[in-house]
């Protein structure tokens, strides 16, 4: 995790290096940390289809009906 923080750190518009970050808060358990980053990418590029759909995963555990607008 340090090293996709620090990845991010170096290139804070990379959408790939924040979708990585995104997922591995994810995995960790740390939801709205992961939702932060998947709303930054969205910010960056409001198109990117991954950072939707793994807004939609987030949303779905944590807020079912938020989940139907992502």
């Amino acid at each position: 995790m340090e090293n996709s923080r620090k990845s991010v750190q170096l290139e804070e518009n990379n959408v790939e290096y924040l979708t990585l970050l995104g997922t591995i808060y994810n995995m960790g358990r740390s939801v709205d940390s992961s939702e932060i980053v998947f709303n930054k990418i969205l910010k960056i590029d409001s198109t990117d289809i991954n950072a939707y759909y793994n807004l939609g995963q987030l949303y779905e555990a944590k807020q079912p009906l938020k989940a139907l607008e992502a």
